[in-house]
């Protein structure tokens, strides 16, 4: 039986740990309204063609939609608890998020309870556990969250860290007991890394990593075991399904180059790069401000040497941090675990894999070794600054949670967001495309104009901004527009997909009696004028990723049938289905003339852009 100090500290700990759930639900709950934006759209497309998901079937086919090795069908699944009609319920699609934020909470804060159990067991019951609350509270109500929560495609995110939790809690469950009950041990150590990974995988492929966070605990967290068993197995579960996944984009996956072919950097640049992704990514964590954040870094400096000064910079402090913690491994174990973890949690979207530079939600799981850190040098603290130390701490937390609720709520108000993106960050192409779209939708044509001439002179390479220009001069100026000229812009042009998603919504609205009516002076841009772009698009290398090129004959195709060339239908549909394997094209094929018309009541089949598409990608 508890005596009166324990029952008290079980519930200062109690307190504090429901206050802190209650604040967090409190700070994101502004972000649960909104739109649709930027990838929420392409990954939700295949519901918009299947429409209502109201059959096994349909749900088969959404929940296994997705691109690549394994297409993530776990998390696509996942969204028909919310809703099973399109267009879905914004709110409910959110509102989930935010439940599985406040679970992953739960999760971070019974990770940094063990943590600090086994590399901390001296500072006593009570302030061990508040440490620990700490962290996790940091981790729960960051700023830096809120793309994960109220961006509804992070779902896939959210999710993946759910089930790597889970997977490293019961894994360490396991690794306590392997000493004293080695059979029930390598059960429950075999569960949490052989259920757990492959599921967060489905979720999303960073799942891999719980291999890794595995790996860290058993360096740092328990008394190494050198029985050949136990080595086996470390091989079998955390080490192999690592070393498979190197192998395959290093030797097998031939996709690897062909992705650095359409991006603007190569694999050495993207490498060099990370080092001031990682460090802003860090500056913004432990600086937190509303300003500066947001979805959109497209624009983030490529670097081309090692040498450049922020380079330099960079990589000296992220490898002076690292020597750090290797440095203090022994005397700070904590420090080092949590320095560690974060870094490791970034190994697979901030090293070679042909992504996107900068994403602010790649910190989601990772930054719960920050604050581990954070709270282990905390802990070496002398006692006569406690109560300071206290006072900080909730000082900071009330500073997370204005942040965080500010944020939260630009969210739910999709033209503030977009301004203010793009008051903070003029530079980036999407961002500025966004903003266009909205001055287009509010009629205010100077401020477009200009927008989209300053656009174009910092991106002049770029054939979305010409043909924004195109677009607005044409359907909404009312002014003479040639636009022969567009498939010579082609072959320099970067890849983008805002100039495809633009093209197509103005050959729709070229086909749109209501605005043929009210055309004077604009002549729309002609099926054979639209073929000719997506034609150069094709042979273009930058646009010759799988899903692009597919989409480019898809649409080559549709123009085909709507001409009446059968031949020409069947050679883009027999392109689109080598490059994509997606089995919809044989069957367009099978019935050509269920496509390529638009305002039949057949054109869902043909995956035209939603509007949400042309709100997310600029003027369209």
């Amino acid at each position: 039986m508890l005596d009166s100090s324990s029952r008290h500290s079980l519930m200062i700990v109690a307190g504090s740990f429901l206050g802190l759930l209650a604040l967090t639900l409190w700070a994101f709950a502004p972000g649960t309204g909104g739109q649709l934006i930027f990838d929420d759209i392409p990954n939700l497309m295949p519901w918009q063609d299947l429409g209502d998901i109201d059959s096994a079937a349909k749900a088969v086919t959404f929940t296994f939609s997705g691109t690549g090795i394994p297409g993530r069908p776990l998390s696509l699944l996942s969204f028909l608890i919310d809703d099973q009609s399109w267009s879905p319920d914004i709110h409910a699609l959110k509102r989930t998020n935010l439940a599985i934020h406040l679970i992953n909470f739960c999760l971070v804060f019974w990770l940094c309870l063990k943590v600090f159990r086994y590399l901390r067991p001296d500072l006593g019951e009570q302030r061990g556990t508040l440490l620990a609350l700490l962290a996790a509270g940091i981790w729960a109500l960051h700023p830096l969250q809120v793309s994960n929560v109220s961006y509804i495609i992070q779902r896939m995110n959210l999710l993946s860290t759910t089930l790597e939790l889970a997977g490293l809690l019961v894994f360490l469950y396991g690794r306590e007991q392997l000493q004293e009950t080695p059979r029930k041990a390598l059960l429950l150590c075999s569960v949490g890394i052989g259920l757990f990974m492959p599921l967060a995988v489905l979720a999303k492929e960073n799942g891999l990593l719980l291999c890794v966070f595995a790996l860290l605990a058993e360096r740092f967290c328990f008394t190494p075991v050198r029985q050949r068993w136990w080595q086996l197995w470390k091989f079998t579960f955390l080490w192999l399904p690592l070393l498979a996944f190197v192998v395959y984009y290093t030797l097998i996956n031939q996709s690897l180059a062909a992705a650095y072919a359409g991006r603007p950097f190569t694999l050495e640049q993207r490498l060099l790069t990370q080092g001031p992704v990682v460090a802003d990514y860090l500056s913004k964590l432990l600086l937190p401000r509303l300003q500066g954040s947001g979805l959109y870094f497209d624009n983030f400096p490529v670097s081309r040497s090692l040498l450049e000064p922020a380079t330099l910079f960079a990589w000296t402090a992220l490898g002076g941090l690292l020597a750090l913690a290797w440095t203090l491994r022994r005397r700070l174990p904590l420090f080092s675990f949590g320095i560690f973890f974060y870094f490791g949690g970034h190994l697979m979207e901030s090293t070679v894999l042909p992504l996107e530079m900068y994403f602010e939600h790649r910190n989601y799981l990772p930054q719960a070794g920050l604050w581990l850190a954070v709270a282990g040098l905390l802990a070496h603290a002398p006692a006569r600054l406690q109560k300071p130390m206290t006072a900080a701490a909730i000082v900071f937390l009330a500073f997370l949670l204005l942040l965080t609720r500010q944020n939260a709520h630009l969210w739910s108000q999709p033209q503030l967001q977009t301004a203010m993106w793009y008051h903070d960050n003029p530079g980036s192409l999407r961002t500025s495309l966004a903003y266009a779209d909205l001055l287009l939708r509010r009629g205010d044509f100077g401020a477009l104009q200009q927008v989209l001439e300053n656009t174009r002179k910092l991106h002049p390479e770029q054939l979305s901004v010409r043909v924004a220009q195109h677009y607005v001069s044409c359907y909404w100026q009312d002014l003479p527009t040639d636009f022969n000229d567009l498939p010579a812009l082609v072959p320099g042009a970067p890849f983008e997909t805002a100039s495809i998603t633009m093209l197509e919504q103005m050959r729709t609205l070229g086909n749109a009696p209501d605005i043929r009516t009210r055309l004077r002076r604009c002549k729309p841009i002609t099926d054979q004028q639209l073929a000719n772009v997506y034609r150069a698009m094709a042979g273009n290398h930058r646009f010759g990723g799988a899903r692009t090129f597919s989409r480019l004959n898809e649409f080559l195709a549709e123009i085909a049938t709507s001409q009446g060339d059968l031949n020409a239908t069947m050679h883009h549909y027999d392109e689109a289905f080598r490059a994509s394997g997606d089995p919809v094209y044989p069957y367009r094929q099978a019935d050509p003339g269920g496509c390529g018309v638009r305002g039949t009541d057949r054109v869902q089949l043909c995956r035209a852009p939603s509007p949400a598409a042309s709100r997310a990608t600029g003027p369209a």
